[in-house]
């Protein structure tokens, strides 16, 4: 129990606290809303400069293309090489192209939300520079209301200021520990792991630069958050949150917990994956023991689809390249090394108690339980065939998205990384009829070393009820939020998705790989899709449009963001616009697009889809944390200048800005604009292919 006394100096604190600008000094009253994770604007710089004379040395390495993306850094800001810091750095095998990621630095520690992202060409040249660095003004006010780097307030007791803030009991007994990690603070009856705690400083709103604690919370709530909190260490202010959690739909069921579940997750504790999964890794190649599953195929989307009720039979259905493991490990039930799948209709929460669930098993490797429509999702066999179903599907696209350049050093989903970079222990925990909701989906996306965790929820709209782990492109969907997080701003920074525009771009980006791993071979450019129809019952969906190339049918352009203030709703606007150049890319590859079902071995196949989802995976790495439409569609478009010559741009142009977002399109943050001005210009070069 801690003495309200103990609350009371923190609040007496913040009153004598020097301030650059004035901010509020206390935390938010109980039970109100948190004061949502603030990303400062991307700016993009120049990508050449006296002083980065290294960006012109050719056939470089990863370790050259990084110093080259420091030395520019520090020509162009003119920082020292001790005021930023490195956090992520790859080269992409399919583009060539290196991804720096870097982050600002202040008396030692990082500024969370002060970030760049630099991406040098295969000719060492700069491609692109954006930065969202506090100013020196900001920092020098920093410095000057510091005395000491040490925190004022605690690691625990910024926990307790998280808690009271957020109208949570603060009557737990904590205990702080250090690790490799850093700080651990233990006994959080609110959290269903021990809390991560990070000293670093933030950039606030009104352009102040403040120490806190940097706290990840997976929170024990009826609405599934992953918190990220930034807590004032000097006054207990709660400066930012940030959820890691995306759901597939706004439409999101009741998830209370019951007093037994919530006593039975008190008790739970956090516990890596491999402890109990990665007994032993089967044989690699052709060692691999097979295994058969009656799923609903890549290709296809639900069981109203074709016969056995869209069921079929697949055998041993990885690919080597991505999991050189295969898709079991020595357990002979359904996890490994990418996903780890079990029903949870009790709603265990922790990793520990998620990986200890039952799960189909057999000695042989055959999961083929047998799925009946005339009963609910809950009958045994329906259970196993969605939890086989959902395997299935996470672990195709964990082999789709390798091969377009999702790997381990990119920030991937895996228990082992064979020693290809980027961070392991990180599977895809999947969760089907779980317990926490119903009618939606969810995907929650830490950082590179923790896992992703998928919850696939029973949907009430039909009798019986429906699974959701049996609509292919809703498993995609989810999957795909671990994709575009990771990717966004690099692997270990899980917050680049966090604005309004830019995680509605993550909710387009989600539909529009859902669609393309899921699209008939007979659609043409004139076929609707609808998303969510199975789940929903309706062939509405769940969206408020089918996607089209028919501005009737689908009537969204860029301007609608004006209007629009839910996630999903500006993702149908994003999606829209990339089903629009999918099109235009297959009619310029000469009308061709690979099956959904061949995509995992068509990367680079030059057909207009499978060239769509590289450019797609390409732009995420290329653009900065947090971009505009503006700023992404020019990542894709820049993507497609050095992976293809340029062979797609103007199909991409004339997709865009057939949707309004031209080359003179206009948002709130370009000068002199107020709100999100359609364009239909394209460049000189191109021709326009629309009306």
């Amino acid at each position: 129990m801690h003495n309200p006394a103990f609350f009371a100096s923190i609040f007496a604190l913040t009153a004598t606290v020097l301030q650059c600008a004035a901010v509020p000094i206390i935390a938010r009253p109980p039970m109100m809303d948190m004061p949502a994770f603030y990303q400062p604007n991307a700016v993009e710089g120049p990508t050449d400069h006296p002083g980065s004379s290294l960006a012109r040395r050719a056939a470089m390495s990863t370790d050259d293309a990084m110093n080259v993306a420091a030395t520019h850094i520090m020509a162009v800001t003119g920082m020292s090489a001790s005021d930023f810091a490195m956090s992520d750095a790859h080269t992409c095998s399919m583009s060539g192209i290196t991804h720096y990621y870097g982050t600002q630095m202040l008396m030692g520690l990082p500024i969370a939300n002060a970030v760049t992202n630099v991406n040098i060409g295969t000719d060492g040249k700069i491609m692109s520079f954006h930065q969202s660095f506090a100013s020196q003004d900001a920092l020098d006010c920093a410095k000057a209301a510091m005395s000491k780097r040490d925190a004022a307030i605690s690691a625990d007791q910024a926990v307790l200021m998280f808690a009271q803030s957020m109208g949570l009991s603060t009557a737990d007994k904590l205990t702080v520990s250090t690790t490799d990690a850093g700080t651990v603070v233990s006994g959080a009856s609110f959290a269903n792991q021990p809390i991560q705690a990070v000293q670093k400083f933030y950039q606030t709103d009104s352009n102040n630069v403040v120490p806190v604690w940097d706290l990840n919370i997976n929170m024990m709530d009826s609405m599934n958050h992953w918190a990220n909190a930034f807590v004032n260490s000097q006054t207990g202010q709660i400066v930012g949150t940030a959820n890691w959690v995306s759901d597939a739909t706004n439409e999101l069921g009741s998830g209370a917990l019951t007093k037994r579940q919530q006593r039975n997750q008190q008790q739970q504790q956090q516990q890596r994956p491999t402890q109990q999964q990665q007994q032993q890794q089967p044989p690699q190649g052709s060692a691999i023991p097979a295994a058969t599953y009656k799923v609903i195929p890549m290709g296809q989307l639900s069981p109203t689809q074709g016969p056995n009720n869209g069921f079929s039979v697949v055998t041993s259905p990885w690919n080597l390249q991505a999991s050189p493991f295969g898709w079991q490990n020595a357990n002979k039930d359904l996890s490994g090394n990418n996903v780890i799948a079990q029903s949870n209709p009790n709603n265990a929460a922790s990793i520990a108690a998620l990986v200890s669930l039952p799960r189909p098993k057999d000695a042989n490797q055959n999961f083929q339980a047998t799925f009946d429509p005339t009963q609910g999702p809950t009958l045994p066999a329906n259970r196993d065939a969605a939890t086989t179903n959902a395997f299935y599907v996470a672990n195709s696209m964990h082999d789709i998205l390798y091969n377009y350049g999702f790997t381990e050093n990119a920030g991937n989903f895996q228990i082992t990384n064979n020693g290809k970079g980027g961070q392991g222990n990180d599977p895809v925990i999947a969760n089907t009829q779980d317990g926490s909701g119903v009618n939606n989906a969810n995907f929650a996306s830490p950082p590179d070393g923790q896992p992703g965790l998928m919850r696939m929820y029973v949907f009430n709209t039909a009798t019986p009820n429906r699974d959701g782990a049996l609509e292919n492109d809703v498993v995609a969907h989810e999957v795909v939020h671990g994709l575009s997080n990771r990717l966004t701003g690099g692997p270990t920074n899980a917050n680049c998705l966090q604005t309004l525009e830019s995680g509605g771009m993550g909710e387009g980006w989600s539909d529009m790989f859902g669609l393309m791993v899921s699209l008939p071979d007979a659609n043409t450019a004139a076929t609707p899709v609808i998303t969510g129809a199975y789940v929903l019952n309706n062939q509405k969906g769940v969206r408020n449009f089918p996607y089209s190339t028919s501005t009737t049918t689908n009537p969204l352009m860029y301007s609608s963001l004006t209007q629009l203030n839910e996630v999903h709703n500006i993702g149908e606007v994003w999606c829209n616009m990339l089903f629009e150049g999918m099109w235009n890319m297959i009619a310029t590859s000469g009308g061709q697009k690979t099956p959904a079902s061949q995509l995992v071995t068509s990367a680079g196949s030059n057909t207009g889809n499978s060239d769509l989802m590289l450019l797609m995976i390409a732009g995420m790495k290329m653009q900065p944390c947090n971009p505009t439409f503006i700023q992404a569609r020019n990542a894709i478009i820049a993507a497609d200048q050095a992976m293809f010559n340029g062979k797609y741009t103007c199909s991409l142009w004339n997709g865009f800005a057939k949707r309004g977002l031209g080359v003179n399109a206009s948002s709130p943050g370009t000068p002199g604009a107020a709100t999100f001005t359609d364009n239909r210009d394209i460049p000189a070069g191109c021709t326009k292919t629309f009306q």
